[in-house]
């Protein structure tokens, strides 16, 4: 799908309720992007806002603040927007009830509205951030205690800065071919043996 949009596209304006207000466009979709700045620039708002968003639609739930998200998700373009507590969704274009939107969001090999491949690596410590992804932690298994629900998947795990080195050297040592054309980086594996790790 080609579309003139921005790749991400976050708006959080100022209220009285909000002290950090944010309008941020990643107008390119680049495989990575990072977000540098020194201390107090707003690099952890910027991760508690979109955290706040995604959870928020996931449960059904407006977070605490009015905002606008548009990104691109496995080929559609979507958008998510909150006013006075009140949530929307589109897909390239198109109305969506919160129902069915959190439903593909959830579901399993369905769960098309999110990007595939996403990996976040936050190298700084952040307690209302870590608060945040134990909360969702606990909701997330109250929600799939049902048969009904046992098969969603969650948005993310918590992983730690360690982990998440290992992860990396694991998609590179298993050859994971579709991540590797991505980076552009297929020929960083030659040091490899030709058939994949067990």
């Amino acid at each position: 799908m080609s579309t003139s949009h921005a790749a991400l596209q976050l708006n959080v304006p100022t209220t009285d309720t909000v002290i950090f207000s944010c309008d941020i466009e990643f107008a390119q979709p680049f495989l990575f992007n990072a977000i540098i700045g020194r201390n107090g620039s707003g690099k952890s708002n910027l991760i508690e806002a979109i955290l706040h968003i995604l959870i928020g639609v996931y449960f059904q739930k407006a977070p605490p603040f009015d905002f606008r998200f548009q990104f691109e998700a496995q080929g559609r373009e979507v958008t998510l927007e909150g006013e006075n507590r009140r949530l929307s969704a589109r897909v390239d274009g198109e109305s969506k009830s919160l129902d069915h939107f959190a439903e593909r969001l959830r579901g399993g090999p369905a769960q098309v509205y999110y990007p595939e491949l996403t990996f976040v690596y936050y190298s700084g410590e952040c307690q209302r951030i870590r608060r945040l992804i134990k909360r969702y932690g606990r909701d997330f298994q109250r929600l799939t205690r049902k048969p009904e629900t046992d098969e969603y998947r969650p948005l993310f795990v918590e992983s730690t800065n360690q982990q998440s080195d290992v992860i990396l050297l694991a998609l590179f040592a298993h050859q994971q071919m579709s991540f590797l054309d991505r980076l552009g980086a297929q020929g960083c594996c030659g040091c490899f043996s030709e058939t994949p790790l067990a």
